[in-house]
């Protein structure tokens, strides 16, 4: 199992003493949300339980073996598809996607069979190409 920092403080908290998140917001001197949400996340993970009533429940460390990790955002992985999500069009599809600009990336995706993944790369790259050009413009008219 693998927590973060603050969810390893309050886990080991409740292996020490079992109790409701209001007891252990105020012996950690954290906020009672974060707490609340952190035991939900616990519960989740398998590594807390809850008895009692529903009004006064206390919670219980199952003495599970865990690793810290710093943080729980990361990149996720790319599914099989969109793995080659570099995907070169035509100019016609190019002159095509400026004029349904205003469809949603979902059907736009659909019709051109891509993924949406690879229609916002190639989205991108297109904006990228209109900017290099509206770049070079300037650059034209500061010249001459």
């Amino acid at each position: 199992m693998k927590l973060t920092r603050l969810e390893s403080l309050v886990y080991e908290r409740l292996k020490v003493q079992p109790g409701p998140p209001r007891e252990t917001a105020c012996y950690l001197k954290l906020d009672l949300v974060k707490v609340k949400q952190t035991f939900k996340l616990l519960i989740d993970y398998g590594a807390i339980t809850r008895t009692g009533s529903r009004r006064y429940s206390v919670y219980e460390a199952q003495g599970l073996p865990y690793e810290i990790i710093s943080s729980r955002r990361g990149i996720r992985e790319l599914r099989e598809e969109d793995a080659d999500w570099f995907v070169e069009l035509s100019t016609d599809d190019k002159r095509l996607l400026k004029a349904r600009k205003g469809l949603p990336r979902s059907q736009l995706a659909k019709e051109f069979g891509l993924t949406k993944l690879q229609l916002n790369f190639a989205l991108m790259a297109l904006e990228k190409e209109v900017h290099k050009k509206r770049g070079k413009r300037k650059l034209a008219r500061k010249h001459s």
